[in-house]
């Protein structure tokens, strides 16, 4: 399933959840969190797969000088169009294109702080992607991304997901239902919270559908990452673990001097 239809059936509940300023000030508060307010005041960022644009509006609001957004979904380009005008927002631009062919992106720059939260891993070529990424990233910039983390259930997970997508539409349904009974069991058991009660991203419902059917689906160790984006110039300075084993670790990457 492409990712990207997922996105666009969770559209509609993310503009009333924009709406709400209390999920506005969460997605806030992941940024300041994440990257910190005072990295992202005054600076430039890109914003690789903005869906809705929550992240790429928050980042003005934390100060950013000019944030662009871009994404394979001309449905989320246009709603996230839609979001920044509903705050009032002009320093920021959202274009339709695909991190594995940066040429054909307008985008003839680099930026302070490129982002990108659970995308790269569903591109089909999550190397090259993050290989892309890190080219649009500034002299001692940094490059915020979340990866699935690897996992031994994750060569199980992909058979899953190439399975489901091989399944009748009708069927899929029955899928989603028994899978939502038992990633919310999981998650609760994992960290004894309401898995309803999400820190960030679509509801529940979609994100079952996204987890079960989004497919391409790479992942990979913290290990395998500092190594690869060191070979890239870059030095790991924050991480966040995945509350669950396969679900997202959250990097924060600084683009090392040059010597």
């Amino acid at each position: 399933m492409d990712v990207h239809k997922i996105h666009l059936n969770s559209l509609s509940s993310f503009w009333g959840e924009l709406q709400n300023k209390e999920k506005l000030k969460q997605a806030e508060s992941d940024l300041d969190k994440y990257i910190g307010k005072s990295e992202i005041m005054g600076k430039t960022m890109l914003d690789i797969g903005c869906g809705s644009g929550i992240h790429a509006i928050s980042a003005i609001r934390l100060g950013a000088k000019e944030v662009v957004g871009i994404d394979l979904s001309a449905s989320s380009i246009e709603t996230s169009r839609k979001n920044a005008e509903l705050f009032g927002i002009d320093n920021i631009r959202f274009e339709l294109g695909s991190i594995l062919k940066p040429d054909s992106l307008n985008l003839n720059r680099k930026f302070d702080i490129v982002y990108s939260w659970g995308v790269l891993h569903h591109t089909g070529n999550m190397k090259m992607a993050i290989h892309n990424a890190t080219q649009f990233v500034a002299q001692e910039g940094v490059l915020a991304i979340a990866i699935y983390a690897r996992h031994w259930s994750s060569p199980i997970w992909k058979i899953i997901k190439i399975l489901y997508n091989k399944t009748p539409e009708f069927l899929q349904r029955l899928w989603i239902y028994f899978f939502c009974v038992v990633i919310y069991l999981a998650k609760f058991a994992v960290t004894g919270r309401n898995p309803l009660n999400k820190r960030r991203g679509m509801s529940f419902y979609y994100d079952v559908i996204d987890w079960v059917g989004g497919y391409p689906y790479e992942y990979a160790s913290r290990n395998e990452m500092k190594f690869l984006l060191n070979n890239y110039g870059f030095e790991l300075i924050k991480f966040r673990a995945a509350d669950v084993p396969t679900g997202c670790h959250e990097y924060l990457f600084s683009r090392q001097k040059k010597r």
